[in-house]
């Protein structure tokens, strides 16, 4: 949890006291994940604020007082904000007194402020820049409704859930939501950068901060090392005072440059921790970085019924919105120490990105590129979408998410076609698919993000595209914090790769190497396919032998989800995937068949799309839609 909030802004209706009341049940029941924590109702003769936090947590609300009646000035920070430290509520409120709202703008963290002045009946809401901590927003009755997630509703008796066509299409197309939308109608994130004012019947939001990209022509000889700089101040800052810190470590690049900038003192210090199948290079290297750095380690198995066990996590702590890839993440909460420091990488993605998207020649076809490899990617194309899905409404939510792409694209602050890929990138799917993971890791921890530093984030943006491509600047930046981490190889897909200076290819097993040499070599095409037959069946005899660990077999995945939905647990998913309930006049169940007989069979890989159709109709059944 480490903060819940449920709130409401009279807006023309008085408050009742019912209200009140459910508004204090609605933060009253933490995860079980989190046994105890803290609570506090501010009530106002305008608003009502009730808040919870973890047991760790400081508490989250600084208050003066002035006048004869001692009317209250409140100041409530969910999250964490930094400078050279953390900022505590106490002296933002001072500093609130002496500038007014913008003194709580532009803050480097994840955090919402929120001013409640009694004396002039006003509530004011901050959200940082990045829109990384989240407030959903309703109106209801004449009051406006202010919650940090879905669950929180459930407790307010006026409040009639129903589903959100458009949102429900944009989780069953990309595996996450785009833009402000959740899945229930009538409730949406307060946007990033975004300044809320209630008093009286106005309420007026603005925003204070767009992104965009300043294209630099060439690179500056010192472009690194100031990024080497603010990536170590927006660890280092985060860290002070941490007395035992969790560290998941992967094969990939994010983790691996916290832990090159780890300062040394704190190694002792640090238990680290990798995820995925038993021979998944995440594992395998994740082990490796904790070695070079002598760090404590330990490798985490995942469970057999991943899926199942799992279910009630996605939908507690991250509102139904979760892609299939995300799961094995939930393996961390049953790891480490309730309320110790858990360094993330996540969020990385945004200064770390494999490829850039550029112009494919005309614009409609470039932009049918951009659909595809930044909104679609393995879930569902225009075709298949249409064969499955047979409610209007949900149908009409294909259309409408790539006109939401054109107008971002349009809007958007940059001036190539990469740069402004790269800001639909930040906005529509980083940004969404960040805030959910940190959102339900802080169920168990205290979770810092130093690659969400804001500042970094808006340095990394403005780097010449020479730097961007292939992750050049991103790997010559962790050759600079430690050359013996860069020495080490990373899981980029199912084959090691070295990390160069440079993209390098992928290095090659003996089968492959057999098959490429195969491939050129002169023989007429009959014996090159008996040949080849014979190759790929010795893989498959090799990956069945080694349990996974040899042979042609993807080892870069954490998880083998397509095997896994047709050997694991085939009849949970078949079950979720045909609830009749569910199905009736929402998919065409033939559709349905094709699809799931497809993957079975092994003809396609339709795990993805399987997953996205089973969270919706959980979502679903969790609120009787």
């Amino acid at each position: 949890m480490s903060w819940s909030i449920a709130a409401a802004l009279s807006t023309g209706a008085a408050i009742s006291p019912e209200l009140r009341s459910e508004l204090k049940q609605a933060v009253a029941s933490p995860p079980s994940f989190q046994p105890t924590c803290n609570n506090y109702h501010l009530e106002t003769t305008f608003c009502h604020i009730s808040l919870a936090w973890s047991d760790w947590r400081n508490k989250p609300l600084a208050e003066v007082t002035s006048g004869p009646n001692n009317a209250r000035l409140s100041l409530i920070l969910l999250g964490e904000c930094f400078e050279a430290a953390s900022i505590n509520p106490r002296e933002l409120l001072a500093r609130y007194q002496q500038q007014g709202i913008t003194a709580l703008e532009g803050l480097n963290g994840r955090y919402i402020a929120l001013v409640v002045d009694e004396v002039r009946q006003r509530l004011q809401v901050v959200t940082d820049a990045l829109g990384l901590r989240k407030l959903y927003q309703c109106e209801l009755s004449g009051q406006l409704l202010l919650c940090s997630s879905l669950e929180s509703f459930r407790a307010i008796s006026a409040f009639r859930p129903r589903l959100d066509h458009y949102g429900a299409a944009q989780l069953l197309i990309t595996s996450h939501l785009c833009d402000e939308h959740s899945l229930l109608e009538g409730v949406t994130l307060l946007p990033p950068a975004t300044r809320l004012q209630c008093q009286g019947a106005t309420v007026q939001h603005e925003r204070y901060w767009t992104p965009s990209i300043e294209s630099a022509d060439a690179e500056r000889d010192d472009s690194i090392e100031r990024m080497m700089a603010e990536a170590s101040q927006a660890l280092n800052c985060r860290l002070q005072g941490t007395e035992r810190l969790m560290l998941p470590l992967s094969g990939g690049l994010d983790s691996r440059l916290l832990a090159g900038l780890l300062p040394p003192s704190l190694h002792s210090r640090t238990h680290s921790c990798s995820y995925g199948h038993s021979h998944s290079y995440d594992r395998r290297i994740g082990q490796k970085v904790a070695r070079a750095l002598g760090l404590a380690h330990q490798s985490l198995s995942l469970p057999t019924q991943l899926y199942s066990d799992y279910q009630q996590c996605a939908l507690g702590l991250a509102d139904g919105e979760i892609s299939i890839e995300a799961f094995p993440l939930f393996r961390l909460l049953e790891a480490g120490t309730p309320g110790e420091t858990l360094l993330s990488g996540y969020a990385g993605d945004w200064i770390s990105a494999k490829k850039l998207l550029h112009e494919q020649g005309s614009m409609e076809a470039s932009m049918a590129h951009l659909w595809q490899k930044l909104y679609v990617r393995m879930g569902f194309q225009e075709g298949l979408f249409a064969q499955v899905v047979c409610h209007p409404e949900l149908k009409r939510g294909y259309q409408r998410l790539q006109q939401t792409m054109q107008s971002a694209f349009d809007q958007a602050r940059a001036d190539s076609f990469a740069e402004k890929a790269q800001l639909l990138e930040f906005w529509h799917r980083q940004r969404r698919y960040v805030t959910y993971q940190l959102s339900a890791l802080e169920a168990r921890f205290r979770v810092v993000a130093p690659l969400c530093d804001s500042e970094l984030v808006k340095r990394w943006l403005c780097l010449p595209m020479s730097l961007k491509e292939g992750q050049r600047g991103y790997r010559q930046l962790i050759h600079k914090v430690s050359p013996a981490l860069a020495a080490l190889p990373v899981a980029g897909s199912r084959r090691y790769q070295s990390l160069g200076l440079e993209n390098t290819e992928e290095r090659l097993d003996a089968l492959a190497r057999l098959q490429q040499s195969l491939a050129s070599s002169g023989l007429n095409e009959g014996l090159k396919w008996r040949l080849n037959t014979g190759l790929k069946g010795a893989g498959r005899l090799l990956v069945k032998a080694s349990g996974g660990w040899l042979g042609p077999h993807n080892r870069g995945l954490l998880v083998h989800h397509d095997q896994d939905i047709r050997q694991q647990n085939p009849q949970w998913f078949k079950q979720q995937l045909f609830d009749p309930a569910m199905t009736e006049g929402v998919y065409d169940v033939r559709a349905l068949q094709q699809l799931w007989d497809e993957h079975c069979r092994g003809l396609q890989d339709h795990s993805v799309r399987i997953n996205n159709l089973i969270m919706l109709s959980a979502f679903r059944r969790h609120w009787s839609l």
